[in-house]
């Protein structure tokens, strides 16, 4: 049996949301819970990126029910494997808001708990001043 690793891959979309789940997918790589993954690569059905996503466990995060992060595993015949949808947690989607505080703690509390991954949650929520850090 192969080796495998967890690869985490979020929206990145220009909602609140789609930020939203980039953050907590960065901190869950920076906590050590897998490796971020180019969602990307995925949507470019780039061979090596699509046996990757196939071959080993997945996280994939969604930021709202558009699905366009879900809608690139099913176009590259990726099965879904672990799955969240943040909007489907109450968070409200808006272009241009702020994460809240207590959206990225929710997100981070119900991605753990999705994954079965031992809690506390993810480290308080940082706010940056760009995109570009």
């Amino acid at each position: 049996m192969k080796n495998t690793q967890t690869l985490i891959m979020a929206c990145c979309g220009a909602a609140n949301v789609g930020q939203l789940s980039n953050q907590v997918a960065l901190e869950l790589v920076k906590e050590g819970y897998g490796s971020a993954f180019c969602l990307a690569g995925i949507g470019a059905h780039r061979r090596g990126f699509v046996r990757s996503a196939t071959e080993n466990e997945t996280i994939l995060i969604d930021g709202c029910a558009i699905g366009c992060c879900k809608l690139m595993l099913e176009q590259a015949e990726v099965p879904l494997k672990k799955y969240l949808v943040l909007t489907d947690l109450g968070i409200e989607k808006s272009v241009g808001a702020e994460i809240r505080p207590e959206d990225y703690e929710n997100a981070g509390k119900a991605v753990l708990d999705l994954c079965n991954l031992p809690l506390p949650s993810l480290p308080p929520f940082k706010t940056t001043s760009s995109c570009c850090g």
